[in-house]
């Protein structure tokens, strides 16, 4: 279904965002032009995370999307994370400190020794309390929670490299060809971060600049959602796509998934936004009900016959009819889990229709995965800075009295000195 989907996109000259995270379907449709943003991909461009942000205040969604809120769990580690990632990418995008912008590189090199590197650039900021080193174990906290994005950063490319660049607020803007964001199973633990930063960046850029006719129309086709991170703009794109004019298009297999990365209220929140959905086969039962909800219940008029007890012992009499309405389930749950392969329930706008989807032969355009060789790199730490000298104590020889201080020694007179007078000896001195 979601493959005869892009195939109508790219006859209709119309763009896609396409989360593939077994390659499926980058094979098919990868043309030339398009972007493939996967690090272990040797056709990935330069991400030039420096030119994303003018401002710590635009680079707060980056941060949110790299550390997103997940169900019950302290939400303090995550949001100063988030302050103090957005301050880096602010502080120190391109024009601001073109000598030592904050590149993926640079970021990788940061967070991998944040007591040295980042502790020096975020001094003098709000973000110094909470990293204070006298409170330890929120430190180490901070410390670690920000270390979570060091390795996917280390793994794009540098500049060095001189690949095309690309960047998501360029990307809205022009909208140059199709994205693919690709993985491979054994990988998609390493680079989901990166991932769910770039679909959320790109949701929020389609809302930002908004419905505009000289602009291609783009799809967000999101295969396998919920083996993302939460996205945080997810919910809000739901809501507005119509003003913006971006369809989405979501696959998951079952309520369950969306419960464990959004929690049970805003999963609901998101499963009924949709304007059209297929049901398929599906083996959860909550899922099936859920699927067997969302088609609706309609109203049956059964008629009933009724016969005296004597017309049994062969007095003949006529029945009794008679008519009773009942609401129930147009599709029942176990209809759901029992449909055959290639069929679907469509539903839209109160509409039903049980359809059966024809195969399309597969097409293959472009390879999967062009392997990428990762360049090997070597990151020392820093050398910490020099703690400010420090003068030594002068330690006061044993025995050596010290007078209080305000204390007034009285004047004790020598043998051939005449006596003090009696005013010298008073209280008040």
């Amino acid at each position: 279904m979601i493959r005869q989907y892009l195939i109508q996109i790219r006859e209709r000259g119309e763009c896609a965002i396409v989360f593939d995270p077994d390659c499926e379907y980058v094979a098919e449709f990868h043309r030339e032009g398009d972007t493939v943003l996967n690090p272990l991909d040797n056709r990935v461009p330069y991400w030039a995370i420096e030119e994303e942000a003018e401002t710590a205040a635009e680079a707060v969604p980056i941060a949110e999307a790299l550390w997103p809120d997940e169900p019950n769990q302290q939400p303090f580690f995550k949001k100063q994370t988030r302050g103090i990632f957005a301050h880096l990418i602010g502080e120190y995008n391109r024009p601001k400190c073109p000598d030592d912008p904050a590149t993926c590189e640079a970021l990788a090199r940061w967070l991998a020794f944040p007591q040295i590197e980042v502790a020096r650039r975020i001094a003098g900021t709000r973000f110094a309390v909470s990293t204070d080193p006298k409170a330890k174990d929120q430190s180490q906290g901070l410390w670690a929670t920000l270390g979570e994005v060091a390795t996917p950063l280390e793994m794009m490319p540098s500049a060095d490299e001189r690949r095309p660049k690309f960047t998501v607020r360029e990307w809205v803007r022009t909208r140059p060809g199709w994205i693919f964001i690709t993985s491979t199973p054994d990988t998609l633990a390493a680079v989901r971060p990166l991932q769910t930063a770039w679909l959320d960046m790109l949701i929020l850029g389609l809302m930002t600049v908004g419905k505009d006719a000289t602009l291609a129309r783009v799809w967000l086709v999101l295969d396998e959602v919920a083996s993302l991170r939460a996205l945080p703009n997810l919910i809000e794109a739901l809501t507005r796509q119509r003003k913006s004019d971006n369809p989405i298009i979501l696959g998951f297999q079952g309520m369950g998934q969306l419960d464990f990365t959004y929690g049970k209220s805003k999963a609901e929140v998101i499963a009924s936004q949709a304007y059209t959905n297929i049901v398929m086969r599906t083996g959860e039962q909550r899922a099936a009900e859920h699927s067997a909800g969302i088609i609706g219940k309609a109203e049956i008029e059964r008629i009933t016959e009724s016969k005296p007890a004597h017309s049994f012992f062969g007095r003949s009499r006529s029945p009794n009819y008679s008519t009773q309405r009942v609401i129930e389930p147009a599709v029942l749950a176990s209809e759901i889990q029992e449909l055959p392969d290639l069929t679907a329930y469509f539903v839209q706008q109160g509409w039903t229709a049980k359809i059966r989807i024809a195969p399309t032969p597969k097409v293959v355009r472009a390879p999967k995965l062009i392997e990428r060789r990762m360049p090997e790199r070597r990151m020392d730490a820093p050398e910490p800075e020099a703690p400010p000298v420090q003068r030594p104590k002068r330690k006061r020889p044993r025995g050596c009295v010290v007078p209080m201080r305000g204390y007034k020694r009285p004047h004790v007179p020598l043998a051939d000195e005449e006596p003090a007078p009696a005013e010298m000896f008073n209280d008040e001195a």
